[in-house]
């Protein structure tokens, strides 16, 4: 499956994702975890790789609207909504 996303898809996706964590902001959550929720919600009309989430991730990481959270152990990476970010997703209406 070829999930070479446009430039407008992505910023879309970034959206979807930045509106998911903003509710939930005491979790962390790993692009594996996020990627089959947003499919199952059919959060966008297009397909998209684990990858593509967790290049959204890093986009609001950039941004400050999300935070890296190392797990205890050092595998996984998971992200957590700042509160810069969730007043970024309740200006744009995601949350």
């Amino acid at each position: 499956m070829n999930t070479e996303l446009t430039a407008l898809e992505r910023e879309e996706l970034r959206m979807v994702v930045l509106g998911y964590l903003a509710p939930r902001n005491p979790g962390a959550f790993t692009a594996a975890q996020i990627a089959p929720i947003l499919r199952r919600r059919r959060a966008v009309d297009f397909p998209f790789a684990d990858q593509d989430v967790l290049g959204a991730l890093s986009f609001l990481s950039d941004k400050r609207w999300a935070v890296s959270v190392s797990s205890d152990f050092g595998v996984s990476e998971s992200f957590r909504v700042t509160a810069d970010g969730i007043l970024e997703a309740e200006r744009r209406g995601l949350c």
